[in-house]
């Protein structure tokens, strides 16, 4: 670029940062007589013209946007084998200069900073759009106490144009872990930048993040502290744990609800405060002094005895403070649902917990030797050295395919049904022994395990040849429909801190069938549908103790 003049307007002066995919130039408008802030497209990416026309494209349609308190893009365009895009150049102090020049920062004054950025995010993301790369660099604190934002959907058009390296186009230390892992930004991906400037607001430090190994491939995860520092309420640090899950439909899910929790944190501090200045401001009556006066004089009378008292005080006040110092630090238990149980009770060790398998359990969800649920569950505070319950999953229950020869269709779909299998392809076949519509065979055969949910094949009687007869087989459960019981038993678990095994069993003209048996925490609600044949009863067993028996 020998000129250095684009569209004989735009004559580039100095070069104020380079990343992957952008030269960031400091210029200045000839038309408006202005400086302005140039971004131009690298020559290696502007040779994919389609990439560079999305790219363009993408930004232009925010331009036609107007959004109070965001720096517009003014021109997106191309000259010859260049491609840019031009914003006005902001004077203000951005709050990265601006945090450093503080040598501490209340976490009321870094609320009100993520409150004045979700009143900007709102309104854009309403409008289906997103930021996708908020930093503290650009971010603007301007003369009137408000904040301007810059780059808007600049990490969308990345994105569009470039795909997952563009997604990945940023400062990893506000990148949600979706957008690390080459996917396109959203309104939960600006949730989780807003997370880690309020961190690094409240503690002087960028967010670190650490690499983690699962079965999808390796994904980013957030290194939480321990504790921020003193003095902040406990239900900050549980908003800021939200706003920074690795997953992001465990986020908040609008930038207004986290405001409203934002706002609700601190009216109720603001209330506790002002409670007790009113308190402290009431002056005593005169009576009240009077008698203070007394007790003045009967401390200097008593003084020999009094200092006894206070040495023994400050002895007990000593082994106190001996106590309270040998009490483990407070942590937040990381939610390790679904993971492997090795790599959860690794990542449990880094926090000072261990973890301890107290039963196994089958799940359709959960693979085999992953955690299907913690008591207590993720996101709570515990003292560092708790030990973790947990449940593991066994994998896909098994059950035993029961043996349906010699049975109607119409029943072997009942007893498939009640082991929670389903009949597949059914092939029809002339038999001259086997009446019409009943089991010749079955694939797989009787007493294999088989995951629940699986089909059966079958081998079904067509009847015999023509001009044959058969004997007419006994009536079965399908030809008698007035003998079936239909219904749906529910239960709340009832509580209790223990883990709880409930048993739901159903008993009929033919016997008892195992319906459920699985084991609880309280809370727990358990729907099952229920069958059976001629008069039939439901019993529900708490602990192999009997707590409920019905007639359906």
């Amino acid at each position: 670029m020998a000129e250095e003049v684009l569209l004989n307007r735009y004559e580039l002066h100095e070069t104020l940062g380079e990343g992957p995919l952008f030269i960031t130039w400091r210029a200045y408008d000839r038309k408006q007589q202005c400086k302005v802030v140039l971004k131009l497209l690298r020559p290696a990416l502007a040779m994919n013209d389609a990439a560079a026309r999305t790219c363009l494209a993408t930004l232009e349609t925010f331009r036609q946007q107007t959004l109070p308190g965001f720096v517009p893009w003014t021109v997106c365009a191309r000259e010859g084998g260049y491609y840019f895009f031009v914003r006005e150049y902001v004077s203000a102090t951005p709050l990265a200069a601006w945090r450093r020049s503080r040598r501490t920062l209340s976490w009321q004054e870094a609320v009100n900073l993520i409150l004045l950025l979700t009143d900007l995010l709102k309104p854009l993301h309403e409008r289906g759009l997103v930021h996708g790369h908020l930093h503290p660099r650009n971010i603007f604190l301007l003369s009137n106490g408000r904040l301007c934002l810059t780059d808007a959907s600049q990490a969308l058009a990345q994105f569009r144009a470039f795909g997952p390296p563009g997604s990945r186009a940023g400062d990893p230390r506000y990148l949600a872990p979706e957008q690390r892992n080459g996917q396109a930004p959203t309104p939960q991906s600006d949730l989780f930048a807003l997370g880690a400037i309020l961190y690094e607001l409240l503690t002087g430090q960028p967010l670190r993040t650490r690499s983690q190994q699962s079965s999808s491939g390796e994904t980013d995860t957030v290194a939480l502290p321990v504790k921020l520092r003193s003095g902040l309420p406990p239900a900050l640090n549980e908003i800021l744990f939200r706003m920074l899950q690795p997953n992001p439909s465990s986020r908040y899910p609008s930038v207004e609800a986290l405001a409203e929790d934002l706002r609700g944190l601190k009216s109720r501090v603001t209330g506790r405060i002002t409670a007790r200045r009113e308190v402290k401001s009431l002056a005593p009556p005169w009576p009240w002094r009077v008698l203070q006066g007394i007790a003045r004089v009967l401390l200097v009378l008593f003084g020999i005895l009094l200092l006894t008292g206070l040495l023994l005080a400050a002895a007990a006040a000593g082994a106190y403070y001996y106590w309270v110092s040998t009490i483990p630090e407070e942590v937040i238990v990381p939610d390790v649902r679904g993971k492997p149980v090795a790599e959860a009770r690794e990542w449990l060790a880094e926090l000072g917990l261990s973890l301890q398998v107290i039963a196994e359990q089958p799940s359709d969800h959960v693979p085999a030797d992953c955690i299907l649920r913690t008591r207590p569950p993720g996101g709570r505070h515990v003292r560092a050295g708790r030990n973790i319950q947990a449940i593991v999953s066994t994998g896909k229950e098994l059950v035993t395919v029961p043996n349906l020869v010699d049975h109607s269709l119409p029943r072997a779909r009942v007893l498939l049904r009640r082991v929670g299998l389903r009949v597949g392809t059914v092939q029809r076949v002339e038999d001259p022994f086997i009446p019409k519509d009943y089991i010749i065979s079955q694939s797989p055969p009787p007493g294999v395990k088989m995951v629940k949910g699986n089909t059966v094949n079958l081998r079904v009687s067509k009847g015999p040849p023509e001009g044959e007869e058969t004997a007419k087989p006994p009536p079965s459960l399908a030809e008698m429909p007035e003998k079936r019981r239909l219904g749906t038993v529910k239960i709340v678990v009832p509580p209790d801190p223990r883990l709880q095994r409930v048993k739901i069993i159903v008993r009929d003209e033919e016997g008892e069938h195992l319906v459920h048996d699985r084991l609880h925490y309280a809370g727990d609600i358990i729907e099952e549908p229920i069958e059976g044949r001629g008069e039939s009863w439901v019993e529900v067993y708490l602990n192999d103790i009997l707590v409920e028996r019905r007639q359906f």
